[in-house]
C-alpha cells in the first residue's frame, strides 16, 4: 500500500487552483486557501438556514444552534478536550489571546514571561498592560541557532511570574518549544500557561490536556477554515474567571436597567451571535481527509464554521 500523497487529487479540492493551475502556494503560514467543502458549508448556511442561533427559537435558528454545537464538539475533540464548554469561538488567534491577557485582570507588579520571538498577538497586549496596569514583562532569550532553552526558562521563573505565554511553533524559524515541559515548570511556580497555537495546530497533533495548557489559541484561516474564525481553549474554571472583552448581544442571559446576568463562558466571553456561517465552515474543514489507495492520509486540520 503506497503512502504517497495524491497531490493532484488534493489540488482539485481547491477552486482557486482550478482557476489558476499554475499557482504553487507557499504562504500558508499567513493564510491557507479554502477547499470547496468549507465553501459549500458556508453557502449551505446562507441558502438553507440563514438565521441566528442561540437566541431565536424557530426551526431555522434551532438548526443553526445544532450546527454550532456540533462544530464546538469537533473542535474540542481536535484540540484534545472532552468538554465542548471549554471551547470559545473567536474571530482569530489575536482576539483569543487578547481575551486572556485583558480578561485575567493582572495587577501592578505581576510578571508575564514570553519568548523573544513572539508574534504581535502575544506581544502588544502585554505591552499595553505594562503601560496601563503596571505589569512587568520578561522573556526567555533564544539561542543563536534559534532554539528555545529550558534552562533559560528556569532561570527566569519565580513566584512573581503570573502568566507564561508562548508561541508553540514560530512562524519565522519553524522551531517549536517543548510545551509540556514549559507548562510543568510554570505550574510548579504557580503561573498560568497560554500557548499561541496558530502555527502548530495546522501541522502537529495538539492535545491540550496532555501538554497541560491552561489556555490555547488558534486561527481558522491558517488551517483551511473560513476567514474570521478562531478558537480559545481554556480550562472551564479559568474561563469563568475571565472578564469579558465585549458584552451585549448574545452574551447576556437577562438584563435590567441596573444590572445584567451573563451567560456561560463559551458564549459570554465573546458573543457568538452572527458568526454561525463561519463556524459551520470550520467544522467542514475539520472533516477533511485525503484517502489514497484505501489508506487515510492526514492532510490538514481545520476549524468548524457554525
Amino acid at each position: 500500500m503506497s503512502g504517497r500523497m495524491d497531490v493532484e487529487a488534493i489540488r482539485k479540492d481547491f477552486p482557486v487552483l482550478e482557476r489558476h493551475p499554475e499557482i504553487v502556494y507557499l504562504d500558508n503560514a499567513c493564510q491557507t486557501f479554502r477547499p470547496r467543502q468549507v465553501i459549500d458549508a458556508i453557502n449551505e448556511y446562507y441558502l438553507d438556514y440563514p438565521a441566528c442561533g442561540g437566541r431565536s427559537v424557530h426551526r431555522l435558528a434551532t438548526e443553526v444552534s445544532i450546527k454550532v454545537d456540533e462544530a464546538r464538539e469537533k473542535v474540542a475533540g481536535f484540540l484534545g478536550t472532552h468538554r465542548p464548554e471549554e471551547i470559545v469561538f473567536t474571530k482569530n488567534c489575536t482576539e483569543a489571546m487578547n481575551l486572556v491577557a485583558k480578561g485575567l485582570r493582572l495587577k501592578k507588579g505581576d510578571e508575564v514571561l514570553t519568548t523573544d520571538f513572539e508574534h504581535n498577538s502575544n506581544l502588544t497586549p502585554w505591552q499595553q498592560l505594562e503601560s496601563s496596569a503596571g505589569i512587568k514583562r520578561s522573556f526567555v532569550p533564544t539561542s543563536s541557532e534559534g532554539v528555545f532553552s529550558i534552562e533559560e526558562l528556569k532561570k527566569r521563573m519565580s513566584s512573581k511570574v503570573k502568566v507564561v505565554s508562548m508561541v508553540q511553533t514560530n512562524n519565522v524559524t519553524g522551531t517549536s518549544i517543548p510545551a509540556k515541559e514549559v507548562a510543568e515548570i510554570a505550574h510548579d511556580h504557580g503561573a498560568l500557561v497560554m500557548f499561541d497555537g496558530a502555527q502548530s495546530a495546522p501541522h502537529i497533533k495538539v492535545d491540550v490536556r496532555a501538554i497541560d495548557a491552561d489556555f490555547f489559541a488558534v486561527s481558522g484561516h491558517k488551517m483551511l477554515g473560513p476567514a474570521g474564525t478562531g478558537v480559545l481553549y481554556g480550562r472551564l474554571e479559568l474561563l469563568k474567571r475571565l472578564e469579558p472583552l465585549v458584552t451585549g448581544g448574545g452574551s447576556v442571559a437577562t438584563s435590567t436597567f441596573d444590572k445584567a446576568e451573563m451567560l456561560e463562558p463559551k458564549v459570554c466571553i465573546v458573543p457568538d451571535g452572527g458568526d454561525s456561517l463561519r463556524i459551520d465552515g470550520t467544522g467542514a474543514h475539520l472533516r477533511l481527509e485525503c484517502v489514497q489507495e484505501g489508506e487515510a492520509t492526514f492532510v490538514t486540520a481545520g476549524m468548524v464554521a457554525c
